[in-house]
């Protein structure tokens, strides 16, 4: 999670020196990667407080929230070092 923080922390201070053109999709991306880290953390939160035969549902979603998350940070890297 601090991985990914320090990312959208560093794209948000990029979006702030990009040129008007690219801003508004640098700003849809980083909108789009907060809320996918809001919701890995929330299922990291609620992995934690399961027992028994929900921590397998439970692991599923954040593994399902995690790899959206890690998806969408790689996509934003790549469109980002090609624009």
């Amino acid at each position: 999670m601090a991985q990914w923080n320090a990312e959208i922390t560093k794209m948000r201070a990029d979006l702030e020196a990009a040129q008007s053109q690219g801003k508004a999709e640098l700003a849809r991306q980083l909108e789009e990667l907060k809320q996918r880290r809001d919701a890995a953390e929330a299922e990291l939160a609620r992995l934690g407080e399961a027992s028994g035969s929900a921590w397998d549902e439970m692991k599923a979603s954040f593994d399902t929230a995690h790899d959206a998350l890690a998806e969408g940070v790689e996509k934003a890297r790549k469109q980002y070092t090609h624009s």
